[in-house]
């Protein structure tokens, strides 16, 4: 299983990783050695270093990360280097007791592994507010070809007000070339860290466009039937993060209004032509606490399927954008059926706290154990299943194990991905170890690989690359983008006209 990754937007509950985690941290450990390892399996510990100054707090930290992240390797991190470049930063801040600081040290630290696991949770909203709460009235878009539009404009906001038109070609931003400026942009304050060059692009494009209420900045653009630049000198607003909701269909993050909002894992409808819709939401059973249906997610999609199966829909959408990932063998469950032959899904490659190495070995999801050396997860085909072609809708915010079903439907014989980006590229497990840290933080990273048949890693970002790209790209043109910006699904029409092609209609 594979911890879901929630946005703060989006739900904060207790999951079954979660829950897995309190086992591992009790000390529940298989007795496998691995893929070829004589030493018993020991998962890594959570560690409680919160009652520890700053600075002791964060060697400790470090040192214990440096040992157990899953992808040094891969990454090629260098954790001296790391450790060089943020301790001066977390000394400061102790010197001078800014908790803000220290905090953003933290962040920025995490930053550096582009890894959507690698996380830093705690109360930050005052400090959003502060550094983000004011918005221009506009979000920003990079087409396909490099340019890039406001691709949502405000009626009556800052940028409406100072003359920016939606569709109108940002050249400059406070005296910066746009393309320097987006480059320059901070994203510390990412919900995840951006673990691929698309991820990082969004949320450059995201931050660019909020700043403190009351801060100004002047741009050039060209608004649409003019051929030369104007100046607009723009005040930002605090809005309520209302920039975000404008940004969701492109990014994936949620608007504030979702929060808490998940009320069922799966959802179904027919689309148009009798052609089936199903969203996953996570590869999870809906969080102890969170009001809803109640129903096994499995469960749920089995129905879903089969329900169309029966009904003869001539295609399946099967929605995993902004799904923050849960259980590897629940996605090779719900792949059995719509796949006609075995296929292999993933070794997991874990941290051996015994060994100090990484070992193949599978996690028992029920009891939180460690056993089976040297096992991977296949998918088995089951009865009934779906026939017709497929179709993975995915972005940025699809994360963990949902990724995994965008994989396993893009290696369907009929099966194709669409949207505008590919999914996280974070594709690492997380059972723990969990780290507290000073001032109520704590810190969580990925200890196990997925390997693919040949022991490989796989769909895990590395130099900006990663994660599932979309077979069917979805055309990021500027009618494109400023219909995403105004809230239409402009992927989900593109997939049901692809699964029409796919079908042979007219």
């Amino acid at each position: 299983m594979r911890a879901a990754v929630f946005s703060k937007a989006k739900r904060l509950t207790l999951t079954v990783a979660a829950a897995l985690l309190i086992a591992l941290t009790a000390g529940a450990c298989g007795t496998g050695g691995g893929d070829g390892g004589t030493a018993a399996f020991k998962a890594p510990s959570s560690e409680d270093f919160s009652k520890l100054s700053w600075t002791e707090a964060f060697d400790a930290m470090h040192d214990k990360m440096s040992r157990e992240y899953a992808f040094t390797q891969w990454r090629g991190i260098d954790w001296d280097a790391l450790y060089g470049e943020y301790q001066p930063l977390v000394a400061r801040a102790e010197e001078a007791g800014s908790l803000e600081d220290y905090y953003i040290a933290l962040r920025k630290y995490t930053c550096t592994l582009h890894d959507g696991h690698v996380r830093v949770d705690g109360d930050d909203q005052d400090l959003m507010d502060r550094l983000y709460g004011g918005g221009f009235g506009m979000t920003v878009e990079t087409l396909d070809g490099g340019r890039t539009i406001a691709n949502w404009v405000k009626e009556g906001g800052p940028a409406a007000s100072a003359g920016v038109q939606a569709g109108a070609e940002i050249v400059a931003w406070d005296g910066q070339p746009i393309a320097d400026a987006l480059a320059e942009t901070d994203t510390f304050m990412s919900l995840y860290p951006p673990a691929t060059d698309e991820m990082l692009g969004c949320m450059q494009r995201f931050f660019l466009t909020r700043a403190p209420a009351g801060a100004s900045v002047t741009l050039s653009c060209v608004n649409p039937g003019e051929a030369a630049a104007a100046e607009a000198t723009l005040t930002a607003a605090a809005d309520g993060m209302e920039t975000l909701e404008h940004t969701y269909s492109l990014v994936g993050f949620p608007p504030e209004e979702n929060a808490g909002g998940v009320t069922r894992m799966v959802t179904t409808r027919t689309l148009p032509g009798g052609y089936g819709y199903i969203k996953i939401e996570g590869e999870y059973d809906l969080p102890a606490g969170n009001q809803g249906d109640r129903t096994p997610t499995l469960e749920l999609y089995r129905e879903a399927v089969t329900g169309f199966a029966e009904s003869g829909a001539p295609g399946l959408v099967v929605d995993v954008r902004s799904n923050d990932g849960g259980s590897d063998e629940m996605v090779a469950d719900m792949m059995s059926c719509l796949y006609s032959e075995s296929s292999f899904y993933e070794y997991q490659n874990w941290y051996n706290a015994e060994s100090g190495s990484l070992e193949i070995i599978l996690v028992d999801e029920k009891n939180g154990r460690f056993e089976d050396p040297g096992t991977g997860i296949s998918i088995t085909p089951a009865s009934p299943a779906f026939e017709g072609p497929v179709i993975a809708l995915v972005n940025p915010a699809c994360i963990s194990s949902g990724e995994g079903v965008a994989m396993c439907v893009g290696r369907l014989p009929r099966g194709e991905v669409v949207g505008f980006r590919g999914t996280n590229g974070s594709f690492g497990m997380v059972y723990g170890p969990l780290i507290k840290m000073p001032g109520g933080y704590s810190i969580t990273y990925p200890t196990g690989q997925s390997l693919d048949e040949g022991k490989s890693v796989q769909l895990e970002s590395r130099g900006g690359e990663g994660g599932v790209s979309p077979s069917m790209r979805v055309p990021l043109d500027a009618a494109n983008a400023i219909r995403a910006g105004n809230g239409e699904d402009v992927e989900l029409e593109y997939a049901l006209e692809l699964l029409r092609d796919m079908a042979n209609e007219p």
